[in-house]
């Protein structure tokens, strides 16, 4: 869980820095709610994977992304200094990138 967490927030600080973002309480904000999300995203579709197949796991990661892309969205609405773009398009983006490096990721090590 903390290579995931890991990889998460330096990809999100990266694709974050490429949006435009320079903030330094920006950049701690989108760590606070990564260090908030990702690990519960990680762990209940590792527990669904372990507790009733990949099949469910595939639903419940789907589910959960979308979550997190809510939340992480409001809260960047709500809290960042960085008003270039929407909270729900910094949350989109930076969701995007990750989950598909990601898997890119996974791919390669794995």
């Amino acid at each position: 869980m903390l290579i995931a967490l890991s990889s998460t927030l330096i990809i999100e600080f990266v694709g974050a820095y490429i949006l435009g973002i320079r903030n330094k309480l920006d950049f701690v904000n989108v760590g606070l709610v990564n260090i908030l999300t990702n690990p519960l995203v990680v762990s209940i579709s590792f527990f669904m994977n372990i507790t009733y197949g990949v099949v469910y796991r595939r639903i419940a990661l789907f589910i959960l992304e979308v979550l997190a892309f809510v939340i992480e969205g409001y809260i960047y609405d709500k809290v960042l200094s960085f008003k270039k773009y929407n909270g729900f398009t910094i949350s989109f983006v930076l969701n995007i990138l990750s989950f598909g490096l990601g898997i890119l990721i996974n791919k390669i090590i794995y």
